[in-house]
């Protein structure tokens, strides 16, 4: 079911808690005033005084307690109108309307007013409150393989979980993969393919691709395709396996919908893809194409908290001359580590714990410790050190807004939804060959439904 709903009426993933984790404490932007919160209905539902993102966080840093709860948009509202059309209707009719909105709120529906939230079909999945709220595109559904392959999300789990133990590289290889996918011709599985007539992974861009996130994928399809063939999409597989390298050492568990279609096609242009160098101005103007916002960019470059980086990522900040932003004793260690330019030694983007979900990330930024200038460049904005500084005192603020963005940034598409294959070998398409995405138009396959009704 898809139900309309309205910008004034969206709630942010600073709204609500993260339901599968105990220690989670709703977080919100400390600059930031949600739509809901200024509206009139917010107001005449919470009372005089109109409780602000800054009021919500400053309690919670002091006491550790979450926010109280409105939901002007769904129940709460929707009683104010029903007292509404009972002054307005006659009995008969209003006494069906109550009944009506009743069944509604049992349902767990949240039907908000006027705009474009969608909600999308659910097949049995149980979502925390914030990932109701998140808007999904159409093609896509919470527990899409419920019946046509219902073990599917178990088995890239565990695949996750195997290569773990041989390879903890594997964890910030599957999330540069989805970035990377996702932010050239949308999140598609283009870029695994490898074919004779080219492959985006010969792009610079693409080098620091780990050939072990590659094989997991590789793996995690040909174990899909004993069970259940031709049904999960590639392009599926890096959004789940993404989403269990931050599970499994130490993240969010949360919930992603589903459905994607592989594309035929690859990319010759992966200009879209940040660099290590790019301003802050740069990065947000990026991501503002691909629909992400401030808070997008400062959640999803806390994946930094993960993995490592070449010298040459970063030997800007040690020549000429010394960043004064860099912390004396680190930028020492830096420069005894990449004597030279060209140098191909490797550090973590987080010195103190690069194999760990944390936020240690975002405290790197008081001692300075950021590594990249991509990374330092948060700082540039007054906004996004907000975050930083809120992420730093509050892992459970950064787990809710990365998983709020993280959603988000997977259902990137650059086709009409439902275009594209299943395909049976990651690497290669169906038709066993392919071009750049430039000279090729792709057939429209209409999405399988399984046996359900798609309502």
């Amino acid at each position: 079911m898809r139900v309309a709903g309205g910008p004034a009426n969206r709630r942010r993933a600073e709204d609500f808690p993260v339901q599968s984790r105990a220690d989670h404490t709703p977080p919100t932007s400390p600059e930031t005033l949600t739509p809901l919160e200024g509206s009139k209905a917010f107001k005449l539902c919470s009372g005089a005084r109109t409780v602000t993102a800054r009021d919500r966080v400053e309690t919670r840093i002091r006491s550790a307690a979450p926010a109280p709860d409105v939901e002007c948009d769904t129940c709460k509202l929707r009683q104010l109108l029903l007292l509404l059309l009972l002054l307005r209707m006659g009995r008969v009719a209003a006494l069906v309307s109550v009944f009506v909105a009743l069944a509604l709120c049992e349902a767990g529906l949240s039907v908000a007013f006027g705009g474009d939230l969608q909600y999308a079909p659910n097949y049995g999945v149980e979502l925390s409150a914030l990932e109701r709220q998140v808007p999904v595109r159409d093609g896509l559904a919470w527990g899409y393989y419920a019946k046509s392959c219902p073990k599917a999300e178990d088995i890239v789990a565990q695949r996750v979980a195997v290569f773990l133990k041989k390879d903890v590289g594997v964890s910030p290889g599957l999330l540069r993969l989805i970035f990377h996918d996702c932010f050239v011709q949308g999140c598609d599985g283009s870029i695994l393919l490898r074919l004779e007539s080219g492959t985006e992974l010969d792009d610079p861009a693409n080098r620091s691709i780990r050939q072990v996130a590659l094989d997991l994928v590789d793996d995690a399809k040909a174990a899909l395709e004993k069970v259940c063939p031709g049904v999960v999409t590639c392009a599926d597989i890096v959004v789940m396996a993404g989403r269990e390298s931050v599970k499994q050492v130490g993240g969010p568990a949360f919930n992603v919908p589903l459905g994607r279609r592989d594309s035929f096609t690859f990319s010759n242009d992966t200009s879209d893809l940040p660099p290590p160098t790019a301003t802050f101005q740069a990065q947000l103007d990026l991501y503002a194409t691909k629909n992400l916002d401030l808070a997008d960019l400062v959640a999803l470059s806390g994946a930094h908290t993960l993995g490592d980086a070449g010298c040459g990522a970063f030997q800007n900040r040690l020549r000429p001359t010394v960043d004064p932003k860099l912390n004396k004793v680190y930028a020492k260690y830096l420069t005894n580590l990449c004597p030279t330019n060209g140098a191909t030694a490797r550090t973590g983007l987080d010195f103190f714990s690069p194999t760990k979900f944390d936020n240690v990330y975002y405290k790197n930024f008081a001692t300075g410790g950021a590594l990249l200038t991509s990374d330092q460049e948060l700082d540039q904005n007054k906004q996004a050190l907000g975050l930083v500084r809120l992420y730093a005192s509050n892992q459970s603020a950064f787990f809710n807004q990365f998983l709020w963005s993280y959603i988000k940034m997977s259902q990137i598409v650059s086709s009409p939804p439902n275009t594209g294959e299943v395909r049976r070998k990651c690497s290669v398409n169906n038709g066993g060959k392919s071009s750049a995405s430039s000279s090729i138009e792709p057939e429209i396959i209409s999405m399988v439904t399984d046996g359900r009704v798609d309502i």
